[in-house]
């Protein structure tokens, strides 16, 4: 890196005239940085110089592409990219927790798996799925299931919400049932 440093009172500049790195990337008999006038050394760090923010850019470039990492402005976007449109009501951990998570949910889309993961990085509650039979040990019909949520029923927007949410990941030939299971404070 080229350093500029004051010689005198009279605004005489002394440049600490190091070779740049980039003459590593050509032939030796450009290499003019044991001369006493070494003019392509200094040159090149003028390019050097210009270029390192950009090239710091691209060393930290792959944080903007991690959900645990990115700026929160930048959440929404990266959203995007795996068709999540993110609730701004959910904490800033969650909507990172499924960003980062959808690509394996999307992968068992259709799945009881799938739907208990993604409403339990939502809810923040483990949900329970039953479709072979209810609590009571009855046999659910044919293309039936139950969503079972360890929670007290919740507002109106809320409860909308989590509709759309099971709507979206159940297979479309299926029927379900919303159970909210109220969970006594001890």
């Amino acid at each position: 890196m080229m350093k500029l440093s004051t010689m005198n009172g009279a605004g005489q500049i002394a440049v600490d005239q190091r070779a740049s790195r980039l003459l590593h990337y050509l032939p030796a008999i450009y290499d003019d940085s044991e001369d006493d006038e070494p003019f392509l050394a200094r040159f090149l760090l003028i390019f050097e110089t210009m270029w390192q923010p950009l090239e710091e850019q691209i060393a930290h470039l792959y944080a903007l592409f991690d959900p645990h990492l990115t700026p929160a402005e930048l959440l929404p976007w990266l959203a995007q990219w795996v068709c999540l449109g993110l609730d701004e009501a959910l904490p800033l951990a969650r909507q990172r927790e499924l960003v980062a998570n959808m690509v394996d949910i999307y992968g068992r889309l259709g799945t009881a798996g799938a739907m208990r993961d993604y409403l339990r990085l939502y809810l923040g509650v483990e949900p329970r799925i039953l479709d072979l039979a209810d609590e009571a040990g009855q046999p659910l019909p044919p293309f039936h299931f139950q969503v079972r949520l360890p929670m007290a029923k919740p507002d109106a927007d809320l409860d909308d919400r989590i509709r759309r949410i099971i709507t979206r990941l159940k297979p479309a030939h299926t029927v379900y049932e919303l159970v909210y299971d109220s969970v006594p404070v001890s």
